[in-house]
């Protein structure tokens, strides 16, 4: 197959859309991406990725538009996806290249997918899209709009037309299917998930047993991810306790001075975004890592991308979560749930620190046991190709009921 995809995110970025596309390379299907110049984790556009446009990697043809990089101002964020979304669709229109079908996949904005609406449409093709993110769900969870308002409601109707554009969904999380059917009214959505493989994959070492726990956390720090009830439980533990908090979000700052009011400086390091490759160094020495989530409407629902992540790295999880994020560590049986408390939390710290090595070591086992036997990129891959196969058969027996869509 010659597959379009459509994706505002793509690497240097840490998103899962890049093994996607690298394993249907792998499969023997031609791959183009069409994506932004990288700046999501990064302090601007990074240098060596101005001035390009075109390259190849892994097999997978990329064509980066221009980007407004995302700052802290509302204004740049608007600017940020207002600016895929032209540059995208101007660049689709002048597409000579011939293709069997689009695939999408929606992270925030969910305006993102619509330059592959515009080249579906345009050229009677399928869309398949992949939603990890809903909206307008993230902007509530994120404290963007408010529910109800009549921004909402506008929002909501604009979501769910763009939704119904394409020709079938895959859900990233179980929770999604019953969110798209009842909120937006839409039939066209897969019951089974498909859940984000991680994005590389490192094999921990076996250390001796040693006095400290060191935990980590990776990724975003926001207001959805309650570092900071985490950071007041961990002044109630013992100085054998660290923690690393690698990336940045919106709290970073307010972690900052409560790690400093806590008089945690010797104990909690706080380091900058890194490319997922950079990281193995700091996974070897987690004994550790930590996910959480605010449990609050569909988005708190979701499982978080990190916690498959830790999965594939074979690390055992100290999990604040709830719905599907918190069944899928329940299958797993590699670690502990507990409640935003910091009681719980604390003994939680505790009885990991009160295991051996070899212990950490069976529960991380099981992790990554779980997700090599279910959630591997190669497994993902195959299901996306399934449904493009499909969607492709349907468009050719009916082309005038896709074509109308």
């Amino acid at each position: 197959m010659d597959i379009l995809v459509i994706c505002q995110y793509y690497y240097p970025e840490s998103f899962t859309i890049t093994s996607l596309c690298e394993a249907l390379v792998r499969l023997g299907h031609k791959v183009q991406v069409v994506t932004s110049q990288p700046q999501y984790g990064f302090h601007g556009i990074p240098k060596e990725y101005r001035r390009i446009t075109d390259e190849v990697i892994a097999g997978v043809n990329i064509h980066r538009v221009k980007t407004f990089p995302r700052k802290k101002t509302k204004l740049s964020i608007l600017q940020n996806y207002f600016g895929f979304y032209w540059h995208a669709n101007q660049y689709i229109k002048k597409i000579k290249q011939q293709f069997d079908i689009v695939f999408s996949m929606s992270l925030s904005p969910v305006s993102s997918i619509l330059p592959g609406v515009t080249y579906a449409k345009k050229n009677h093709l399928p869309h398949l899209l992949y939603a990890v993110d809903v909206w307008p769900e993230s902007l509530v969870a994120n404290q963007v709009i408010q529910k109800p308002s009549y921004l909402y409601s506008l929002i909501n109707r604009w979501s769910q037309k763009i939704y119904a554009s394409v020709d079938r969904i895959l859900i990233g999380s179980p929770s999604f299917y019953r969110y798209f059917r009842l909120h937006h009214h839409l039939e066209h959505v897969e019951k089974r998930p498909l859940v984000q493989p991680a994005l590389k994959i490192f094999e921990g070492k076996l250390v001796t047993k040693k006095k400290t726990l060191t935990l980590v956390y990776t990724g975003n720090a926001g207001k959805l991810h309650r570092l900071d009830q985490f950071l007041e439980a961990l002044k109630h533990t013992d100085a054998n306790v660290q923690f690393y908090c690698i990336g940045h979000g919106s709290q970073t700052q307010t972690l900052k001075h409560l790690t400093k009011q806590y008089a945690l400086e010797a104990r909690v390091k706080f380091i900058p975004f890194l490319p997922v490759e950079q990281l193995a160094k700091y996974v070897d020495d987690a004994d550790v890592c930590l996910v959480s989530l605010v449990a609050s409407g569909i988005i708190g629902k979701t499982i978080p991308q990190k916690l498959v992540q830790y999965l594939a790295w074979g690390k055992p999880i100290l999990a604040m979560l709830d719905g599907d994020g918190a069944n899928l560590l329940q299958k797993t049986q590699g670690g502990f749930i507990v409640k935003p408390q910091v009681k719980a939390i604390v003994n939680a710290i505790e009885k990991l620190q009160a295991l051996s090595s070899l212990q950490r070591q069976k529960l991380g086992q099981r992790n990554r046991d779980y997700y090599q036997q279910n959630l591997q990129v190669d497994i993902a891959a195959k299901t996306i190709e399934h449904h493009c196969t499909d969607l492709i058969k349907l468009n050719k027996s009916k082309p005038t009921t896709l074509a109308s869509k």
